[in-house]
């Protein structure tokens, strides 16, 4: 049902153990499924058929609870590490918890994390594991010079545009403020 999901997920990055202080966050995308790249997957022993919205950018696989309500047995949870925002947005989003499990697509089988978020959001499939399960590939990565002038062109140009966005973590990448 169209009204099922009061937000929909488009991106979400996660912080790691590694990676320390990182925040990770959730962007909207419009009502207009249908240019949306939605798969069926398979979740589970029990192959719980689950429809997900791939999303490159996204290095978290998320279900709603009522998609994990469906699952048998419940997986047991445990605490999802970082924190999770919404795009401009304060409150990072609630996680019930999070589980490993086995995500099927058509003849391929993977062994994957999913986060499961409190209330009813669209569910996704991360970057990792749609690659993992063959259904996205990189023909052409591309790789940034920092130093190039284009580069600090445009770091200059957004640092004008958005004064107090951005700020320097201390690898020198620099992050949303």
């Amino acid at each position: 049902p169209k009204d099922r999901f009061k937000h929909r997920v488009n991106y979400v990055t996660e912080e790691t153990e590694e990676q320390g202080n990182d925040i990770g966050y959730v962007f909207s995308v419009s009502d207009d499924n249908r240019a949306l790249p939605v798969i069926t997957i398979d979740i589970g022993d029990n192959k719980v058929k689950t429809e997900v919205l791939i999303d490159t950018g996204s290095s978290l696989n998320i279900i709603d609870k009522q998609t994990y309500k469906r699952l048998k047995p419940k997986p047991v949870l445990e605490v999802v590490k970082g924190k999770v925002f919404g795009f401009q947005n304060s409150c990072p989003l609630v996680f019930a918890g999070e589980f490993r499990t086995l995500i099927g697509h058509k003849d391929k089988l993977v062994e994957a994390k999913i986060a499961v978020v409190n209330g009813t959001e669209r569910c996704l499939l991360g970057y990792k594991t749609a690659s993992d399960l063959g259904i996205v590939k990189i023909l052409n990565h591309v790789k940034v010079d920092s130093d190039s002038s284009s580069c600090k062109q445009d770091l200059e140009y957004f640092k004008a545009k958005y004064p107090n966005k951005l700020k320097v973590r201390q690898n020198g990448y620099y992050q949303p403020c």
